[in-house]
């Protein structure tokens, strides 16, 4: 009887979540079209979102807080220099397209562009669907073993793999499927484990819709080329800030390890000052071996990971 319950308020509060998206998707649509140089309303509804869950519903919670924000950064965006391609903006789907999804879009321009964009959305969503195996692999390990989260560095890597596995997979399939409108959805990741540094991890291969974003909406304002070192360290700060709200969004509460985001961000922001001081030097250094590199980095990963993860354990 308990789990029918449990089962009947989880549907509920997904359904619940799939209709305040759509209301919050449609008034951020009118707010930001309607008043191009002010997102404030519109940034207002999404981030008020999550706060219309109870706090026992953690996965629509979870739903929420990642469309909040999804929803305030392209309301911000729109309002001053709009999507990469403008056409997104010319009618209200291409539009709601746009915003909801996470990854910058881009309309076809004939219907040859269009099959070419369903047929790689086709080849996205099998390679993500293709990482299902080893994700089921790490839980089964993780079944079997459970004592790995007694050492620190087994732990972090087993959830350093999970996270990039489960990430990737996630965006692979949703962003595949979505290509099957036949508008294009750029990729967000670009084999992470393979980065050689914490400067090409962050810029070039993690979450590169957030690097794109932060460069064209965050890196001039607060010093671009003239003061990278401090545009640097600020958008590392905004992300930590921006992490911080997803816990706070998806646990309806101050977390045990609050802070320990902004921490682990914080952190890396120095380490990728630092190699821009170092590589800005002259004669330029000599660079690692690229196993050499690769290893080293994700040693880096495996000692400041617990920052990133104790946090996301109290959601999952």
């Amino acid at each position: 009887m308990i789990a029918g319950v449990d089962v009947t308020r989880a549907c509920i509060g997904i359904a619940v979540a799939i209709v305040l998206i759509a209301a919050v998707a449609t008034w951020d649509a009118w707010a930001v079209r309607l008043h191009r140089r002010a997102p404030w309303p519109a940034m207002a509804a999404a981030f008020a979102l999550p706060l219309t869950m109870p706090v026992a519903w953690t996965w629509p919670r979870i739903m929420a807080t990642v469309l909040a924000l999804t929803l305030a950064g392209k309301s911000w965006a729109v309002a001053h220099s709009g999507p990469l391609d403008p056409r997104m903006l010319g009618d209200l789907p291409r539009f709601l397209f746009w915003l909801i999804m996470p990854p910058e879009s881009r309309a076809p321009i004939d219907a040859a562009a269009a099959a070419a964009v369903r047929r790689r959305g086709l080849r996205r969503a099998t390679r993500g669907l293709a990482k299902l195996l080893p994700i089921a692999a790490l839980l089964c390990f993780e079944q079997r073993t459970p004592e790995l989260h007694d050492n620190a560095w087994v732990e972090s890597a087993w959830a350093l793999w999970l996270c990039w596995l489960a990430m990737s997979t996630l965006t692979d399939v949703v962003s595949g499927v979505a290509m099957l409108t036949g508008i294009d959805v750029v990729e967000t990741f670009d084999t992470p484990p393979l980065a050689r540094s914490p400067r090409e991890f962050w810029a070039q291969r993690w979450n590169l819709y957030i690097a794109g974003f932060f460069a064209r909406h965050a890196f001039v304002q607060v010093g671009g080329r003239r003061h990278p070192l401090r545009a640097t360290a600020m958008i590392f700060v905004c992300s930590g800030l921006g992490h911080e709200v997803f816990i706070v969004g998806c646990l309806g509460r101050l977390g045990s390890y609050t802070g320990w985001m902004l921490a682990f961000f914080s952190l890396h922001g120095v380490v990728v000052i630092l190699q821009m001081i170092r590589d800005h030097r002259k004669p330029r250094p000599r660079p690692l071996p690229r196993a050499l590199a690769v290893a080293l980095h994700f040693t880096w990963f495996l000692v400041t990971a617990p920052l990133f993860f104790r946090p996301l354990g109290e959601i999952f």
